[in-house]
């Protein structure tokens, strides 16, 4: 089979719930001219539930493999007649469904169904219940198409004060237009700073950048959230906020930004429903600030809460899942327990494989998180060839939307050698690690001072001169450190204790025990 045919493709994407209901849509639908596709599905079925991921959807392989008792005088039109059949059913199927989105749907449509047979009592039912569900979505493009329903319903004989129906409606109607007018607004502004800027680059790394988000900062609708009128436009507002205080470096403010964000979703039961996606990126933005500031007492509960989350279709689950593990192999690194860190990849590894035909899944920025951070576990560990090998799948395929990590990831791939002590390679790796990154923008401190004592070490003759070259450079990455367009880099890699795992004794394993005991007697107060 092709990559690209679309029959084998859906089928992968069904969950088990939606196929045992295609096989009750079938079964209500099929006519004998076309009782054949169920049996293609079937075949189609049992070769997933084989692990196959490339199979042959042509007419040699059909007859081959099915029974005799089965031919398809028209292979292509039976594939194509059972693509339309699977969509019917998964039409039918979300319209019965617990998701408010659908049931929203399927309120208007029953009470359109009800209009054209003149049952106009239960259609304005139907239609008071989807207006209901669609102020609790805040879907105001379904309210005004309600309304337009409504005034329908109006000139009929079932609504006795139809003047002043229709000034309620009117009123109601400028309000909707509001605010619909003020979340364009709002996402005007956004998508002025976040694609052309944001999008580039997650962090400033000069004057000029933290320039240009400061003043954006100051347009009045960012200024105060009670100019945001509904839940969507506070939406942008606190996480346009967000991005733009971690762009140019102010973590405290980000983190106050999205903890006012998932405030609000949290309060949204219906939306968070509906809006899986968007939920999760509140909550992975929350994740994200506390680990930068070292909040690490508030990230279970926040790895707990995406554990709650009921996924509504196989492939929200798989990204789901995706997601849990990313935090949870960073969480356990944070907290030094890399043996944890190790099952937690192991188990990752296997559920890549397992789903490696998911869109989803074969994206790698959804893995490059993940696979740096079992890296830096094992260069903790001074597992050094084992961090090669995991380094290599960052390096193979890196992901666009990663730019600050895939560089930090070169600068670390040169110090695994280094401490493989792979020398006669090591310069020409230095060289080219050089000539990439000067390709993509300037070189910034801490990647030149890594350079710089890469290229060194190469003329240094015995441990103690070694040990002396690394304290030359031990001031220049405290300051770094105090830079704030260099010190994000500390946060994927911590250069500095690295640095003195080399000048004093004491390995950087347990180095970085003492780090994180110091930090954690700090934030709990001892």
């Amino acid at each position: 089979m092709q990559a690209k045919d679309r029959l084998f493709r859906l089928m992968q994407s069904l969950t088990p719930g939606e196929k045992a209901y295609f096989k009750k849509y079938a079964a209500a639908h099929t006519r004998t001219d076309t009782a054949g596709y169920v049996q293609l599905f079937d075949w189609i079925d049992r070769q997933l539930k084989r692990g196959v991921r490339d199979v042959g959807i042509d007419e040699s392989t059909i007859h081959r493999k099915l029974s005799s008792k089965t031919k398809f005088t028209n292979l292509p039109a039976t594939k194509d007649y059972l693509f339309h059949q699977l969509l019917g059913s998964l039409g039918t199927a979300a319209s019965v469904a617990l998701d408010p989105s659908n049931r929203l749907r399927n309120f208007i449509d029953n009470s359109d169904r009800l209009f054209q047979k003149n049952m106009l009592v239960e259609a304005a039912k139907f239609l008071n219940r989807a207006k209901k569900t669609a102020y609790r979505l805040e879907d105001f493009s379904a309210l005004l198409e309600i309304c337009r329903k409504e005034r329908l319903l109006a000139g009929s004989s079932y609504y006795p004060r139809k003047g002043e129906h229709y000034r309620t409606l009117a009123n109601e109607e400028k309000e909707i237009l509001e605010k619909l007018r003020n979340l364009r607004e709002y996402q005007d502004l956004s998508e002025l700073i976040i694609f052309p800027v944001l999008s580039l680059e997650r962090v400033s790394r000069s004057e000029e950048d933290s320039k240009k988000i400061k003043e954006f900062l100051n347009n009045p609708l960012l200024q105060n959230p009670k100019l945001a009128k509904s839940f969507w436009a506070k939406e942008i507002y606190y996480s346009t906020r967000e991005w733009c205080f971690d762009f140019i470096n102010e973590l405290q403010l980000a983190y106050e930004s999205t903890s006012q964000l998932v405030k609000q979703w949290r309060e949204q039961k219906v939306i968070r429903s509906a809006h899986q996606g968007a939920w999760q990126l509140a909550l992975h933005s929350l994740f994200n600030n506390c680990y930068a500031l070292g909040y690490l007492d508030q990230i279970p509960g926040i790895i707990s809460e995406f554990k709650q989350i009921k996924p509504n279709s196989q492939e929200r689950k798989v990204a789901l899942f995706i997601t849990i593990h990313q935090l949870e192999i960073l969480y356990q690194l944070t907290i030094l327990e890399f043996e944890k860190v190790e099952e937690l990849a192991v188990a990752y590894i296997a559920w890549v494989r397992k789903y490696a035909d998911q869109v989803n899944v074969q994206d790698p920025n959804y893995h490059l998180p993940t696979f740096f951070n079992v890296v830096l576990a094992k260069v903790v560990m001074e597992k050094y060839n084992d961090a090669l090998e995991w380094m290599n799948l960052v390096l193979v395929r890196p992901g666009h939307s990663h730019q600050t990590l895939n560089r930090i990831a070169l600068i670390v791939h040169l110090i695994i050698h280094y401490e493989l002590g792979n020398f006669e390679s090591l310069s020409y790796f230095a060289k080219s690690v050089y000539r990439k990154l000067l390709k993509q923008d300037k070189l910034f401190g801490v990647e030149k001072l890594v350079l710089e004592i890469i290229r060194k070490s190469q003329s240094v003759t015995g441990p103690r001169q070694m040990k002396q070259l690394f304290k030359t450079y031990y001031p220049q990455v405290i300051d770094l450190m105090n830079d704030p367009y260099e010190s994000r880099a500390f946060i994927y890699f911590d250069f500095k204790l690295w640095i003195e795992s080399k000048i004093g004794k004491k390995s950087l394993r347990e180095l970085c025990v003492e780090e994180l005991e110091k930090h954690l007697e700090e934030r709990l107060g001892g």
